[in-house]
């Protein structure tokens, strides 16, 4: 007499191979998410002393101001792009990932034997950017690319080129006022950044 199978053998074993699939397809990390969470805290935190620096040197000059806008923009975009709980689970890019780390740990060593908060700055930019890619998963990477790179503008140009871009800058829109006004007729004078009419004056 042949041996009969039961009609719920076959379910059972359909849905124990699904577990299974779904546990290979699933990354390592995923289960490791509350120890990778504090690694990257820690790492992060590290940077926090000469970042407060930064920010403190950005608040020296004027056109930086407009700093914890650009922070808060990041964080907004950065919440509302974040990916599904099926599009994080996904396997990210080890080697872009242990690249960025260890290049924000190469800037992070660079500023504290330099004591150049600009280092630290870009070192924790390039952490940010590890831990985005390791919660996010690849195919996150397009989706916060765009809020990442808005953090770049909290770098400020070395070697001070940015000021000098800013003085070339003024010097090229208060000539180009003063062509105008001398094509309309108005009497001013020009007298470095500062346009002189009549009665009133207007720093370019």
């Amino acid at each position: 007499i042949g041996r009969m199978r039961h009609p719920m053998s076959r379910t059972v074993l359909t849905s124990l191979e699904k577990n299974q699939l779904s546990a290979v397809a699933r990354p390592a990390s995923a289960g490791r998410w509350p120890e990778d969470a504090a690694l990257f805290a820690v790492i992060l935190l590290s940077h926090l002393p000469l970042l407060l620096v930064h920010f403190r040197r950005l608040f020296l000059y004027e056109h930086y101001h407009f700093f914890p806008f650009v922070i808060a923009a990041f964080a907004y975009f950065t919440w509302q792009r974040w990916p599904a709980r099926d599009s994080c689970n996904s396997i990210g890019t080890p080697k872009l990932e242990s690249a960025l780390v260890i290049a924000g740990f190469a800037f992070l060593a660079a500023s504290t034997l330099a004591w150049s908060s600009w280092l630290t700055a870009v070192g924790a930019i390039l952490t940010i950017g590890a831990t985005l890619l390791h919660f996010g998963g690849r195919r996150a990477m397009p989706q916060l690319l765009s809020s990442w790179l808005l953090l770049w503008f909290l770098i400020p140009i070395p070697f001070r080129w940015d000021v000098r871009l800013i003085f070339e800058l003024q010097t090229v829109a208060s000539t180009a006022a003063s062509y105008v006004l001398d094509f309309l007729g108005v009497n001013h004078l020009l007298a470095g950044h500062v346009l002189e009419i009549p009665h009133q004056q207007f720093l370019v």
